[in-house]
């Protein structure tokens, strides 16, 4: 199957959002390091309005987004330490090094908002770098999952022709292939000696998504599901990464196939020791 109907994942990577601020910041000007700070925090500022409050409503009614997006718009300490984790199922620990460093970042950029202090080029880079960080992380679980749900939405609602596994398996990879956090599989760091593969691999800065399909006639029972999930285990446990989802084009109904559902330390799910980052997103898709 080779459908441009699908339309391309709406995923970025840090690179691309901080585009403006990268080109500031290159200038080596002094007199830009100040704006590429604001350009920077303004971008994060952005993309979790844009990103988290998306994810937020695949998962909640419509009057409690807008009661958290109201009671947080002055707030932006509250939307990420705790809108992130409502939108994502992950943990945002305020001790965390990189909590530590969001905290440092927005104190540069108060500085310079408020009393017009001059900054440093390390001062520039250190906001740069810190708020590429959270667009990684971002760009890699409440990012995915909004793409999980489109995805879902479209095939369903288009009756988007997939009859074959061969099908499923290239309607992930043009939807996500498009995309410039799409990479070689062959970068994905797991050992060959364990004849491992993926159907999709996607890296924001140094975190790397893998995206395993299957295509399935008879409805997923939960021991096929476990198994599916836990070869996706096997491949986060010889690599570096951390998060995973799971697609299952189905004909037969499933149920909860409304939403993603996220499996977090239960079930048959990840190791809390092993991994405080664990995360595997699994979808069905009725076809």
């Amino acid at each position: 199957m080779k459908n441009k109907s699908l339309p391309d994942a709406n995923i970025h990577t840090p690179e691309e959002i901080l585009e403006n601020a990268r080109i500031l910041f290159e200038t080596s000007n002094p007199r830009m390091m100040r704006a590429a700070i604001l350009e920077a925090i303004t971008a994060l500022e952005a993309y979790v309005q844009y990103v988290v409050f998306l994810a937020l409503e695949s998962r909640y009614p419509q009057p409690i987004v807008e009661l958290l997006d109201a009671k947080t718009r002055l707030d932006f300490d509250s939307r990420l330490s705790i809108l992130v984790p409502a939108a994502t199922g992950l943990e945002i620990k305020t001790n965390s090094s990189l909590w530590n460093s969001y905290k440092k970042a927005k104190q540069i950029r108060n500085q310079v908002t408020h009393t017009g202090s001059k900054v440093s080029s390390k001062d520039a880079k250190f906001v740069i770098d810190t708020v590429e960080e959270w667009l990684a992380y971002l760009a890699s679980t409440a990012a995915m999952e909004i793409a999980l749900v489109e995805l879902k939405r479209y095939i369903e609602t288009n009756r988007i022709p997939i009859k074959t596994a061969k099908d499923a398996e290239q309607a992930i990879a043009e939807y996500f292939g498009r995309t410039s956090a799409a990479i070689n599989k062959t970068q994905v760091p797991i050992d060959a000696r364990k004849k491992m593969r993926v159907d999709v691999a996607l890296k924001f800065k140094e975190k790397i998504v893998i995206v395993e399909t299957k295509f399935l006639k008879e409805s997923p029972s939960s021991e096929l599901i476990e198994r599916t999930v836990r070869q996706v285990e096997e491949y986060m446990d010889v690599s570096r990464v951390s998060t995973a989802a799971v697609v299952i084009f189905t004909k037969a109904e499933t149920a909860n196939s409304e939403k993603v559902r996220i499996f977090k330390n239960q079930w048959f799910l990840r190791d809390p020791e092993k991994s405080e980052e664990g995360n595997i997103y699994l979808i069905t898709i009725k076809i």
